[in-house]
């Protein structure tokens, strides 16, 4: 459980979340698997931030992903939330160590949207949540106390 003063270790580096409200946060993080620790640590950042209860991480995928890997999450989402959780992450990639990200049929490496292609549904089209993969490695000595307020 993450609690508004306690500090959260990721990787190389230690993630300050005291300036965030996170009291009572309760993030269901079974479903992530074995992710990366530093994943594994934004996603309960960043599930407490937005309120996300249901993410989705370690699994196979019918084509090529970040998730076997424990590289991916897939945070479950309404409309508004999933555009604040993924400019957010747009806005701090490389604090966060984003790869790219995938929302509503379309994918940002950093730079812009671009659309993808129609996979035939709501959830391969990413409709019903946000997709963040992540570098393999996590940037060293950085703080997201303040990231995505």
């Amino acid at each position: 459980m993450l609690t508004a003063t306690s500090p959260v270790i990721v990787h190389k580096r230690v993630v300050a979340a005291a300036a965030i409200e996170l009291a009572d946060c309760h993030p269901r993080t079974s479903g992530l698997g074995a992710v990366e620790d530093y994943v594994r640590a934004v996603a309960e950042f960043l599930g407490c931030r937005f309120d996300v209860r249901t993410m989705h991480g370690v699994g196979g995928r019918a084509g090529p992903s970040d998730h076997p890997d424990g590289l991916a999450v897939d945070f479950m989402v309404d409309p508004d939330t999933g555009d604040d959780l993924a400019s957010c992450a747009l806005d701090n990639i490389e604090d966060l160590a984003v790869k790219y990200v995938i929302w509503e049929q379309r994918i940002n490496h950093g730079d812009e949207w671009e659309p993808m292609e129609d996979r035939g549904g709501i959830t391969v089209n990413h409709f019903d949540h946000v997709h963040i993969s992540f570098e393999s490695d996590a940037p060293e000595d950085v703080s997201i106390e303040d990231l995505c307020s």
